[in-house]
């Protein structure tokens, strides 16, 4: 992908862009600070500061943005799930999971965009809670699953049974190899 005269958040030329001209990057990984990308993945220090737990925090914090309650709530969240302590906290770990659910959904992120920019905190968390019960239903499967393989082998292993109805179960022979590699 080619850019020219973006703003870029924690995404380092390493990620495969090309800088047809100038982008400016704010990060938080290695040098914390702003930076101007160039043609050629140069890079030069704009504005070089502390670290943040998150680069949420850091653009909050160069552009001096006054957050509301609901906003400040939400970016302490992003700094725990950032920092990978989402599960200390159920708002954040409820935030994550949505996430997690929704990793590959460009329509998730526009969705969640759209609502910050509009200024519907209420409605994005709401949102944002819903989306998190797909993660757990999702778990319920996969341990439901889980509790069904069985190994032939330390390589080899399959699922014993799939339920179809409340009353009939289909049984199936699906192989796995390596299944604990994959299971964790």
């Amino acid at each position: 992908m080619k850019i020219k005269d973006y703003i870029l958040v924690e995404l380092p030329p390493s990620r495969g862009y090309i800088v047809e001209d100038e982008a400016l990057l704010f990060d938080h990984h290695g040098v914390t600070g702003l930076f101007l990308v160039r043609r050629g993945e140069q890079i030069e220090k704009l504005i070089k500061t502390r670290e943040f737990p998150s680069a949420a925090r850091l653009v909050s914090f160069l552009l001096d943005i006054k957050l509301a309650k609901g906003y400040e709530k939400l970016l302490k969240a992003v700094d725990l799930i950032d920092t990978g302590e989402s599960r200390k906290d159920s708002f954040a770990w409820m935030i994550h999971k949505a996430y997690l659910i929704n990793t590959d959904s460009s329509e998730f992120r526009r969705i969640v965009l759209a609502m910050l920019i509009e200024d519907k905190i209420k409605d994005l968390i709401e949102y944002l809670r819903e989306e998190s019960k797909a993660y757990d239903k999702a778990l319920e499967k996969i341990n439901i699953l889980e509790s069904r393989v069985r190994s032939i082998s330390n390589r080899i292993a399959f699922f014993t049974t799939i339920l179809v109805s409340e009353t009939r179960e289909l049984f199936t022979a699906s192989l796995c190899l390596d299944w604990k590699k994959n299971m964790t």
